[in-house]
Parts: C-alpha cells; sequence; structure tokens
C-alpha cells in the first residue's frame, strides 16, 4: 500500500512543470571520446537538459556533436520531445519542480529558446579536461547568464547542463539542496563531464531529499 502511495504521490509531482536533467546510459557509437569517457569515469556519456510543463509533454535540449562536424546538427539545440518518461535502461533522469509554475517554466523556455538561436558552437576543445582530475580555476569558466559568452567558447552536453542548473537556481526558477548548489556554483563547467554532473546531483538524490530519480514511470 506504502508503495502504490508514494507512486501517486510521485505521478502528482510530474502533472506540474519541472525541469530535469537525462543521462544516457552506453555509447554513442559515433563519438569515439565517449569511449574513453565511458572507461574513465562511469557508465554516462551524454545528458540533456529537460524542460516538461508536465509528465506528458517534455521537450529535450542539448549540445550536440557530429561526426562530420556538420553545423546543421552541431551545437546547442533542440533534440527530441517525449510524451513519457524514456526507459531506466537508456536513461537515468533527475527532476526539479520550477518554482512558479507555468511562468516559471515560461521564463526558462524564453531563455533556452534565445540561447538556440544564438547557435552556440560545440565546445570540442575543452573535451579533453573531462578525462583529467584537475580542479580548474573558476575565473575561466564560461558566464552561465552571458550568452555571448556560451557563442565564443561552446558547450557540451554536461558543460550546457551545469550552467542552465546555475542560471535556474540563480534566478530562483528552482531550488538546490545547499550541497548540490554550493558544488554547482563551484565546479568550471568546462571540465564536468556526464558522469561528475551524475554524480553531484545523485548525493542528494540518495539522501532523498531536493530532487527526485525518475526510473522508467
Amino acid at each position: 500500500m506504502a508503495v502504490r502511495e508514494n507512486h501517486r504521490v510521485r505521478m502528482q509531482q510530474h502533472d506540474t512543470p519541472f525541469l530535469g536533467v537525462s543521462f544516457r546510459r552506453g555509447m554513442w557509437k559515433y563519438l569515439g571520446d565517449d569511449v574513453v569517457m565511458q572507461g574513465t569515469w562511469g557508465p554516462y556519456v551524454h545528458t540533456e537538459i529537460i524542460l516538461g510543463k508536465n509528465r506528458n509533454d517534455m521537450r529535450c535540449y542539448t549540445s550536440c556533436a557530429s561526426s562530420d562536424h556538420d553545423k546543421r546538427h552541431e551545437g546547442f539545440l533542440p533534440t527530441r520531445r517525449w510524451t513519457c518518461f524514456p526507459s531506466p535502461h537508456e536513461w537515468e533522469v533527475i527532476t526539479f519542480p520550477l518554482n512558479d509554475g507555468m511562468q516559471g517554466y515560461r521564463r526558462a523556455y524564453a531563455f533556452i529558446l534565445q540561447l538556440v538561436s544564438m547557435q552556440i558552437p560545440y565546445n570540442y576543445a575543452d573535451l579533453w579536461q573531462c578525462c583529467v582530475k584537475v580542479m580548474l580555476p573558476m575565473e575561466r569558466d564560461v558566464m552561465c547568464t552571458d550568452m555571448g559568452d556560451w557563442k565564443r567558447h561552446g558547450v557540451f552536453c554536461s558543460q550546457a547542463c551545469v550552467l542552465l542548473l546555475r542560471h535556474f537556481s540563480n534566478q530562483n526558477l528552482i531550488t538546490l539542496h545547499t550541497s548540490v548548489q554550493a558544488k554547482i556554483c563551484n565546479i568550471n563547467s568546462r571540465g564536468c563531464s556526464p558522469n561528475c554532473l551524475y554524480r553531484i546531483l545523485s548525493t542528494v538524490k540518495k539522501n532523498k531529499t531536493g530532487i527526485e530519480s525518475i526510473r522508467g514511470v
């Protein structure tokens, strides 16, 4: 009975707008860098940001690499639209309620659409930094609020998620647990791999405070 009740509450939570981060398991077959990242850091090779009106209407965005550097399919782009949560065998999803409901959704959506219109390039130059355990100085990071800075440096997938979480938290659109907030604001996004980001977010998920993991709802 308790399990059924928990499931019902979880369903209700996602009938309201939320922000999410999805972590792809496995390996993109055309990205050699992911072989290194998977072997060195863990099972996740890709991340996307999810903006959901509810659990049946979710838009996903990320920064995409291209095997042939085709600019039409490269950089920060919308990727997919989900009408239900994906299989947990492929994706792990961690979600954050949007504080202002649909008003918060519209603000977040407007910011993301602006980023898409800026044609932010993919950050190939910093991928190697995800494979070495070196703490990069924060003063060399991309400014999360400065779209021009995004465009000058480019972003890769988990880097974009870090910057968006930082920006939306600073704008009070989402509320991060104190420990997550500190890590998100004090890690250089240029060296944050998908597995590094997952470790930051899952520390709170394991404590069952602040965020919720969706496993094949």
